[in-house]
């Protein structure tokens, strides 16, 4: 049994994709987080919906967690640097 997505309605789940790459291209930004849990909650929404093009809503929720992760593994590593910085200043 195969679940059919109702293709009428695109907007979303192009709006997802869109978002998760934008989310990627910008990782050096505050903004990355931004894009990156629309780009989810989109693709979220498409999911429960059972709209737009399920590849793109795939690809849109894979991105914007993949963002999402590299966010958060930059915010990591300049926390670290900081912590390291102020060990070794006093």
């Amino acid at each position: 049994m195969t679940d059919e997505y109702d293709t009428s309605n695109t907007g979303l789940s192009i709006a997802s994709l869109v978002l998760g790459i934008v989310g990627i291209l910008s990782f050096s930004t505050g903004l990355s987080f931004i894009f990156s849990i629309l780009a989810i909650i989109f693709a979220a929404q498409c999911m429960k919906k059972k709209e737009g093009i399920q590849g793109l809503v795939t690809a849109g929720l894979v991105l914007g967690i993949v963002g999402l992760s590299i966010w958060a593994l930059l915010a990591v590593f300049l926390v670290s640097i900081f912590g390291i910085f102020l060990l070794f200043a006093f």
